[in-house]
């Protein structure tokens, strides 16, 4: 079953998490026309204090250099908000990573660099 459908775009709430700035306005720029609503947090703290406050359906966390702010964000996020969906954004290391992201409680994790498909 798919995180997000078709039909809940342009109503969907989308968090980026990541402390690299870079790494959000990408993700944003490259998911933007999909029509979903995005906004983000550079931090673990911030993350957690947003989903407290809002309704999101689905946490995008790139893992960034320091992995293991990745992982932790991912299990506080997933304590706070069982429903949520997350999904981790990795730097490629592959099925480490992987299996890092499933036993932090993600539901997938991605390798970047990722292409959009325009």
């Amino acid at each position: 079953m798919p995180i997000l459908n078709s039909h809940a775009r342009g109503t969907s709430s989308v968090l980026v998490v990541a402390g690299d700035a870079g790494l959000r306005q990408t993700i944003r720029t490259t998911l933007g026309p999909t029509g979903f609503v995005f906004e983000e947090a550079g931090s673990g703290i911030e993350a957690t204090a947003r989903v407290l406050r809002g309704s999101y359906h689905l946490a995008l966390i790139g893992l960034g250099e320091k992995n293991c702010a990745g992982f932790e964000i991912c299990s506080q996020l997933r304590a706070v908000s069982p429903k949520l969906g997350i999904v981790l954004i990795g730097s490629g290391d592959g099925l480490e990573d992987e299996i890092r992201a499933i036993e932090a409680g993600a539901d997938d994790c991605v390798s970047v660099p990722f292409a959009s498909a325009r």
